[in-house]
């Protein structure tokens, strides 16, 4: 019992990376329509930018953290306004396509520049002995900072959300492009400082697993379908679906990788989401739109 429960807490604790990768692509998809498969090859990019600043430069993390947290929003800025403003009325299809240009592009040039050596080691985030939780189940102390950091950056996007005029106008944004329009909005605007938001985001994801995964040019590959499945399980549509969704096949994932074997846990995950496109589309706790023909 003791062993299932520490799996399920580490489990969780995994599924929050997971819905951070997914909240990030659900920031983009609601006010930018745009599906976006790049962002696991983006953190894997802010993972190497942590790692020469951190690992080589020798930075301690209150130094090199909000430089970091510069360079990643600056880094989404420049993507939207190079690789997606322009020529950004040629349709959804062509912008997602887009969004894999970029993940494979993100991918040969870590290959071509930082790939030799690899793995390299990340500091760890927090030294020191595991942490007893009571009934046998010790929880590395890294694990808490990432769960507990992961909660008070949820906060934090609420807040800014609900709290302020920029996120506000996000949020309309993300109801209805046209309403928005109407009222005046800059909606390019917008859209950068969700790409910019997204890759913040993007951002913690890195700084989280480095220390655990090593830097890797593949970092992140199991991200792709586990941080879009749990994404979609969630609800496409609902922030707070991204990171439940991302729970849900953190636990699974790692409950069967302590149980059976790692492959049975895509295995299940996939069929989770069959059976919630089948029959919730909108996922766990996401919306059904209805629209007019």
């Amino acid at each position: 019992m003791s062993l299932l429960l520490q799996v399920v807490v580490s489990g969780v604790v995994a599924g929050f990376t997971y819905g951070l990768v997914g909240l990030s692509a659900s920031i983009l998809y609601k006010t930018t329509g745009i599906f976006s498969f790049a962002q696991p090859m983006i953190a894997t990019l802010l993972a190497f930018l942590a790692y020469f600043l951190i690992g080589e430069y020798k930075l301690s993390y209150w130094v090199a953290f909000p430089l970091l947290l510069v360079i990643a929003a600056a880094v989404g800025v420049a993507v939207y306004y190079i690789g997606f403003r322009i020529g950004d009325g040629h349709g959804q299809f062509n912008l997602v396509v887009r969004t894999l240009g970029l993940f494979l592009l993100i991918e040969q040039f870590i290959a071509w520049r930082w790939s030799r050596g690899e793995p390299f080691a990340f500091p760890p985030l927090i030294e020191g002995p595991s942490v007893s939780l009571g009934a046998g189940i010790q929880v590395a102390r890294q694990t808490i900072a990432v769960g507990a950091v992961t909660v008070v950056l949820l906060v934090v996007c609420y807040l800014l959300l609900t709290r302020t005029r920029t996120g506000l106008m996000l949020r309309c944004l993300a109801e209805s492009a046209e309403n928005s329009a109407v009222l005046g909005m800059p909606r390019r605007r917008l859209a950068a400082i969700a790409w910019a938001a997204s890759t913040v985001i993007c951002l913690f994801v890195a700084v989280f697993n480095a220390p655990i995964t090593n830097v890797y040019t593949a970092m992140f590959t199991p991200f792709v379908l586990f941080a879009f499945a749990g994404l979609l399980i969630g609800g496409l549509y609902s922030w707070s679906g991204a990171l439940i969704g991302g729970v849900v096949v953190g636990i699974a994932v790692n409950v069967s990788a302590a149980y059976w074997k790692p492959e049975i846990g895509a295995v299940i995950v996939f069929v989770l989401l069959l059976g919630v496109l089948i029959f919730r589309p909108a996922g766990i706790v996401g919306r059904t739109f209805a629209e007019r023909l």
